[in-house]
């Protein structure tokens, strides 16, 4: 019931880009001097505009993400994790995948299958994972919140309460942690597809 909702997700996905800067600032250099050669503007313009690389971990939600049918700006590369467990367990291929891509943005999209079986609060989990990255990798760190179910109103509402706590421990780190503040976001999937939902500190 929790993943009932995959393709809209993967659809929201895919509009992100144009909301959510994922961390990264394009680099624009001055214009050339006239004298310049088509050469030099070429490279300028290169320059001026590059690809951004993006790791997201996800679980069976985004299965079917095609990384290449996303925003040309961004170089997407998925790693499967079906729950924070199951991220501990591949620690050490997480850790080697993160030193060979080095990116910028690490988009978290897991946790259903903990809250299905534990019933209980995703910080302990997100505060675990986001401290190792912090002193691992120089990334943007976001966690996309659990997604509602499509016609469980009970479950969600448990889903609420959870998504919430999460919500509120980054708003804290926000306010008590100013080096992390650029660094930790959350976005919300209470309304996949609303553009009015995001705002730039808790998503």
């Amino acid at each position: 019931a929790v993943v009932s909702t995959q393709s809209r997700s993967r659809e929201n996905l895919n509009t992100r880009s144009r909301q959510y800067d994922l961390g990264s600032r394009i680099e624009h250099t001055n214009p050339p001097d006239r004298g310049s050669s088509e050469t030099n503007s070429a490279a300028e313009a290169k320059v001026s505009y590059r690809r951004h690389t993006v790791l997201l971990i996800h679980d069976e939600s985004f299965d079917e993400f095609d990384p290449r049918r996303f925003n040309s700006q961004f170089n997407v590369h998925c790693f499967k994790a079906d729950s924070y467990s199951d991220m501990l367990k591949k620690s050490k291929k997480l850790n080697n995948t993160i030193k060979r891509l080095r990116p910028e943005c690490i988009y978290i999209h897991t946790g259903s299958n903990d809250f299905l079986k534990k019933k209980s609060s995703l910080v302990s989990n997100v505060k675990e994972l986001y401290e190792h990255l912090l002193n691992t990798t120089k990334a943007q760190i976001c966690f996309s919140a659990l997604i509602p179910s499509s016609n469980n109103s009970s479950i969600n509402e448990r889903i609420q309460v959870v998504n919430e706590e999460t919500r509120n421990h980054v708003s804290w780190l926000h306010k008590h942690r100013p080096d992390v503040k650029d660094r930790i976001f959350t976005f919300s999937n209470d309304k996949i597809g609303d553009h009015n939902s995001y705002s730039f500190n808790t998503g």
